[in-house]
């Protein structure tokens, strides 16, 4: 029987990327891409049936890891390459909108060279990997380590307001015009008002007394996280 793999198939680290007429005996083969960068003609069958599920980097970790593994497990700044290659595979807040990791950092010695070495997180500051423009995925000039409080002023739910020229988080407007975060950010967000309106309409019972703002306003969108 014919075994005819499509293009996007996975198999453990290999992608199919393509279809050739180079057979091995009697059985088809397909052309592979592992997560680790390498491309080659494997026998379609052994690919399906999972008997095949790397180019044998596997076997080769240390050299694959290019030193960052100790005891045989990846270092912070493999694993953060790892992760951020799954999540635009699985993710379908990423799969879904397009977010790739280029073709340059499908290799981990090449991100690495780009991005350097992940710093060191404290109890107080976690690091990971950020797309500054996040409607685009993971390439050279578009990500940066940052923290986590970094990451959360990046992400569509922190949306920036225009006031009089200049950016204020929602939760600064709030403490300039009174207006309860939540109560502010659900009339924004959710019930889609105006910010003239959002700030100016009184509350419905209890609650400190809120004052109008001068000056005009506007929502400024921004991207998703990382």
């Amino acid at each position: 029987m014919t075994i005819r793999l499509t293009e996007g198939f996975r198999s453990g680290s290999l992608t199919v990327i393509g279809q050739t007429e180079e057979k091995h005996g009697l059985h088809r083969m397909v052309i592979c891409r592992c997560d680790c960068g390498v491309v080659l003609p494997l026998v379609a069958s052994e690919v399906k049936t999972g008997k095949r599920s790397s180019c044998g980097c596997s076997v080769r970790f240390r050299s694959r890891t290019h030193g960052h593994a100790i005891n045989r497990r990846p270092s912070k700044t493999y694993a953060t390459w790892q992760s951020m290659k799954y999540r635009c595979r699985t993710d379908p807040a990423y799969r879904d909108r397009g977010i790739t990791v280029c073709e340059r950092w499908m290799v981990f010695e090449n991100f690495l060279a780009d991005m350097g070495e992940k710093p060191a997180a404290t109890k107080v500051r976690d690091i990971t990997i950020e797309r500054i423009n996040n409607d685009l995925g993971y390439f050279p000039g578009n990500c940066r380590w940052a923290t986590n409080l970094e990451q959360q002023h990046n992400t569509r739910s922190t949306r920036p307001i225009v006031w009089n020229g200049q950016r204020v988080m929602v939760s600064d407007l709030a403490k300039l015009t009174g207006v309860e975060y939540h109560t502010l950010r659900n009339r924004l967000f959710k019930q889609k008002m105006s910010v003239e309106d959002a700030i100016s309409l009184p509350r419905r019972s209890g609650g400190r007394k809120q004052t109008k703002a001068v000056g005009k306003f506007s929502v400024q969108e921004s991207g998703d996280r990382r």
